[in-house]
Formats: structure tokens, sequence, C-alpha cells
């Protein structure tokens, strides 16, 4: 457990932590939720796959090409709009994570709670 203590997460403020643990918590349920709630076609997964190829491919761009980390923002966002708007809510709630992870490895290592505060805040802003 005492890896557990480490995470970086432990040493923001008291109120800060209760609401970054909340909107990462609070993505995660909607998540299961949606998942639990999703009628599942193979078309939506293809459709889904696709989308996020091409984020992946625009991950991958970004960080070839040497742009600021906010260079590419701009184009996740599209990816993970026309995901939100074309298909059921539960890939719109998870399409962040994945290209989340994906910024994560490939591009910039960051901390881990911000990646996921983010993915489940844009994940939910989608969803809704």
């Amino acid at each position: 457990m005492r890896w557990v203590r480490d995470w970086p997460v432990w040493s923001l403020s008291a109120g800060l932590r209760r609401y970054v643990l909340a909107v990462i918590c609070a993505g995660a349920l909607a998540t299961v939720v949606a998942a639990v709630r999703t009628p599942w076609r193979a078309h939506d997964a293809v459709v889904c796959g696709v989308l996020l190829a091409i984020g992946a491919v625009t991950v991958e761009s970004v960080r070839r090409m040497g742009e600021p980390a906010l260079a590419g923002k701009d184009a996740h966002g599209i990816w993970e709009l026309a995901i939100a708007l074309l298909l059921p809510p539960f890939y719109a709630l998870a399409a962040p994570a994945a290209v989340y992870l994906l910024i994560q490895w490939r591009v910039r290592r960051t901390l881990a709670h911000r990646r996921a505060f983010s993915a489940a805040a844009i994940g939910l802003s989608n969803g809704a």
C-alpha cells in the first residue's frame, strides 16, 4: 500500500483532491451505466474504431511535427465530437480515455490524475 500513498494526487489540498476524485469517479460511473444501457451493434463499434484511429493519427502527427502540446487539442475534439453526435453515449464517454491514454504513452507523460481528470471531464461533457 506504500505505492498508493506515494501517488501525487494525495499532495493536493483536501478540497481539490475531493473534486478531482469526484469527477473521475463520476466519469467512471457514467461510463459503466452507459455500457450497461447501450444496445451493442457491430456498426457502432466499427464507426467508433475508425474515428478513434483517425484521432490516433492526429496524436501521432502532432507528436512527430514537434508542435507544442496545445496545437493538437482542437483536432482531438473534432473526432470526439463526431463520436458524441453519431454514436450512443457509451462511446462518447469512453473515447477521451482512449485518446488521453495514447497521449500519455506517446506524446508526453504527466501526472496520471491530471490525464484521468481531463478524460473524465471531457467524457462527461461529450456524454451529456
